[in-house]
């Protein structure tokens, strides 16, 4: 299995229910890898980013070569701008996070999205806020009547020990740290949604999703105050609320964003 990585195998294949209308299969449901380790090793060395994201075609690739590449975890790669008297998170792109070969969940999914949209022709970016002002980013790939739920930043080697190998074995699964270590397939967004509500419960804590269909993670205004969430999103950059009616913890609103520095 020289193509395997830390938690991918790239010779099996299992669909294995986990929750209701929730599947979790392998990387490499998506696409075979053309490489093995050594492959990464050499022929992804010293290279621009424009030209690694000429030669990965599937998330499993992807993968390979964050993590053979010791692609770093950075909780610190955003920027903040003052607009309009808001206070703006701004995050960096994927070819930047490919060049500094660290980032955040955001700039990790920035990555996925720049890489594999060539490839794919329905590719996507789900975003959880919490109203305590967290927040994490995961991609999708719509492909042939079924959503593909991937946590890129699960990936990353510093948490191989906390999401599950590919042995298709449910409690393999289940008693891993990370409810999306996994490639994780269902037939509609609402039914991932359900799937992380039921698993998060425990943190007591009211769950924005909302989706955006671009390569960089849009900027953000957040204000906690008791509790409670206010959140401004720039109204042109595409974002779809999946839960708007269900929150009372979390108020939204769209405004005009102009970064005039740019």
């Amino acid at each position: 299995m020289v193509s395997s990585t830390l938690n991918l195998r790239d010779d099996v294949f299992f669909e294995t229910l986990i929750f209701p209308a929730i599947y979790w299969v392998p990387i490499s449901a998506l696409g075979k890898t053309r490489y093995t380790k050594q492959d990464i090793k050499i022929k992804f060395s010293n290279i621009d980013p424009e030209e690694i994201s000429n030669m990965i075609c599937n998330p499993y690739e992807l993968i390979q070569y964050i993590q053979i590449n010791c692609f770093t975890e950075n909780l610190q790669e955003h920027e903040y701008k003052i607009v309009d008297n808001n206070e703006w998170e701004i995050h960096k792109n994927g070819y930047k996070a490919l060049k500094d070969n660290n980032g955040s969940c955001a700039s990790l999914a920035s990555i996925f999205y720049n890489i594999l949209s060539k490839y794919y022709s329905n590719i996507g970016n789900l975003c959880v806020m919490s109203n305590s002002g967290g927040g994490h980013v995961i991609n999708y790939i719509y492909t042939n009547g079924y959503y593909y739920f991937i946590d890129l930043y699960a990936q990353l080697g510093c948490y191989a020990p906390f999401i599950p190998v590919e042995t298709g074995e449910k409690r393999d699964f289940v008693k891993t740290s990370y409810i999306t270590g996994g490639c994780l397939k269902t037939s509609s967004i609402d039914s991932f949604i359900n799937y992380f509500d039921k698993y998060t419960k425990l943190k007591k804590k009211e769950f924005l999703y909302y989706t955006y269909n671009m390569p960089v993670c849009p900027p953000a205004s957040i204000t906690v105050e008791n509790d409670y969430l206010s959140l401004l999103l720039p109204y042109n950059h595409n974002i779809k609320i999946m839960n708007k009616n269900t929150l009372s913890k979390i108020k939204v609103r769209f405004v005009e964003f102009k970064d005039e520095s740019d």
